[in-house]
């Protein structure tokens, strides 16, 4: 990842306007541990463009792993715009409010809004499968 973080970061210099690169980059900070080199990124992202839910999503996942109770706040807040804007982040929105939930020890209340996903999220949707798989394990965990 060393290596490939380097890369990206030419990538998003030569085109600031690629959003992917920007979400990717931000993930890719996150998993060597920079956590808040990727929230920085996520928060340049300007509003309005077709990708900023997505970048919602991620930058919803980066702040639940910081545990203090604003991030938290703005964690759920991101995940309520993102799911509002674009449909199609609805089951990411989801998954992730489940996944805070967890984090918090608070397994019991990540099962109703999961089981509520599964029931409207079409077949199709990507994320349909890892909650599956999160509400699993939280059901194994109560």
């Amino acid at each position: 990842l060393g290596d490939l973080v380097g890369r990206i970061e030419e990538k998003v210099k030569a085109d600031p306007s690629n959003i992917g690169n920007q979400i990717l980059l931000a993930q890719t900070y996150s998993e060597l541990g920079r956590n808040d080199d990727g929230i920085a990124v996520l928060r340049k992202i300007p509003a309005g463009k077709p990708e900023t839910s997505r970048a919602h999503i991620v930058l919803a996942s980066l702040l639940a792993k910081t545990s203090q109770p604003d991030a938290i706040s703005e964690a759920f807040k991101l995940l309520d715009t993102a799911s509002k804007a674009d449909a199609a982040q609805k089951g990411y929105a989801e998954l992730y409010r489940g996944k805070i939930y967890v984090g918090q020890g608070k397994s019991d209340v990540a099962i109703k809004p999961w089981d509520a996903a599964l029931k409207k999220l079409p077949v199709t949707d990507n994320a349909r499968s890892q909650i599956e798989d999160e509400l699993s394990k939280a059901k194994m965990k109560n």
